[in-house]
């Protein structure tokens, strides 16, 4: 086809369009130490309150029964600007990257789509279990 034409006849979309992340921003990390794990998570609870032009949730995971020492630290939501960004970076340092199980995220994204919808501009709870998690 000769430049600057358009194509012709149907588009088809492509078979597997890649899925839109509901919030672009994630970062997740874990822990090894429920002290340090708390110290961290206090520590981006700051770092997202202090930034008021920021649209951030973070989570801190208790150890599953399976792995009784592993903490989990998640921050999600709209990617913040690079001061931040970079900030948020040095904090979770300590841990080491981490995926969640998909059930998972999508419990932590369903509890931040509730908080934005709440229009509380600062939502805090304290949770011991995520449900699928086994002990209570």
């Amino acid at each position: 086809m000769p430049s600057g034409e358009e194509p012709r006849g149907r588009q088809v979309p492509p078979e597997n369009p890649p899925q839109e992340q509901p919030f672009p921003y994630r970062r997740v990390v874990r822990f090894e130490s429920e002290p340090l794990s708390a110290q961290v998570y206090h520590q981006t609870q700051e770092a997202i309150f202090l930034e008021s032009n920021c649209s951030l949730s973070s989570f801190r995971l208790e150890p599953p029964p399976e792995r009784p020492s592993e903490w989990y630290i998640a921050v999600i939501g709209e990617q913040p600007d690079e001061v931040l960004d970079e900030k948020l970076r040095r904090i979770l340092e300590p841990g080491e990257s981490e995926e969640l199980p998909e059930h998972v995220m999508q419990q932590l994204v369903e509890r931040r789509r509730l908080a934005l919808q709440s229009g509380q501009p600062w939502v805090e709870n304290h949770r011991r279990k995520m449900r699928g998690q086994g002990r209570n």
